[in-house]
């Protein structure tokens, strides 16, 4: 477990499935996410999902994220990869419903993570990938100290149109 201001990150529980499973299914949700759109998830999918994040031994660190106002689990993030020999490592997180979103949980664990992945790591460099009209996400990674490195033009299929991702890095230190 590592602890932000408002949110708790920590490993998956019995019960993370549920929210889990609502949000890998909903599309508007999914839509503002840089990863695979395949839908509809199953409660299987979901289930090795949780089994896959507990491998460090493969650079991946993932957490629930645990509001510690409500002790709800309101998204999930963490390293989807590690380099261990250069010290880099790419940062996702996810606040599920819209309700939880714009209250400080996305900052507060991003900040968290960001400590967690420099302290704990050992990471020199956090980078990210955001899709370059979730401005949402950007504004929450610009605020945490991100500098923006470039684009992937036309990088993302969604909705009929060819989107950019927007490349992020924290240096450590900075």
């Amino acid at each position: 477990m590592f602890r932000g201001e408002r949110v708790l990150l920590r490993g998956f529980e019995n019960g993370d499935e549920h929210p889990l499973y609502r949000w890998a299914n909903d599309e508007d949700l999914q839509q503002l996410c840089r990863g695979d759109l395949i839908l509809p998830k199953t409660y299987e999918d979901v289930f090795a999902f949780m089994r896959a994040q507990g491998g460090v031994s493969r650079g991946v660190y993932q957490f629930g994220i645990q509001a510690l106002d409500t002790g709800r689990l309101v998204g999930y993030g963490g390293f989807t990869s590690v380099d261990s020999r250069n010290r880099v490592g790419e940062v996702a997180l996810l606040i599920g419903d819209a309700g939880d979103r714009h209250r400080g949980y996305g900052s507060d664990a991003l900040k968290a993570l960001c400590a967690y992945g420099s302290g704990e790591i050992g990471l020199r460099k956090i980078k990210a990938r955001i899709l370059a009209d979730n401005h949402p996400s950007r504004a929450c990674f610009e605020g945490a100290g991100f500098c923006l490195e470039g684009l992937e033009r036309a990088e993302v299929y969604r909705g009929g149109r060819w989107l950019d991702v927007a490349l992020y890095a924290l240096f450590g230190g900075e």
